[in-house]
């Protein structure tokens, strides 16, 4: 191996970044770029939506089966805009998160926030 190769002899060093060659985030990534190169403005979080092209009952399972939608949401670069977009809303499945798993995380949210209270009223 001569100096100043990589092991596999390509020339380059393997990015540890998170994104995977082939990925979904690494397409929209590309076309993010692109736009910004070209001088247009980016595209709406809502145009990256892996969702897109689904069945919308998944997402509003009536036997509250969730795991085809969170499968879909597993895949989207735009989870964290999508649950944020939901306002709160108690129906549906919203950046991969369930209504029982929102209702989970408030229900611990506020028994960590009572605790802390009783602690501060001492």
């Amino acid at each position: 191996m001569t100096a100043g190769r990589s092991p596999r002899g390509t020339g380059t060093r393997r990015s540890s970044g998170a994104v995977r060659a082939g990925s979904p985030a690494e397409d929209v990534l590309a076309a993010l770029l692109e736009e910004i190169l070209a001088g247009s403005r980016p595209r709406d979080w809502m145009d990256l939506i892996a969702c897109k092209d689904a069945d919308p009952e998944l997402f509003f399972p009536h036997s509250g089966e969730s795991k085809a939608a969170k499968r879909i949401c597993a895949g989207c670069p735009v989870r964290r805009q999508c649950l944020e977009h939901s306002g709160g809303d108690p129906y549906g499945i919203w950046g991969g998160v369930s209504e029982k798993d929102r209702r989970r995380a408030g229900a611990a949210a506020g028994n960590s926030s009572g605790s802390k209270k009783k602690e501060t009223a001492r």
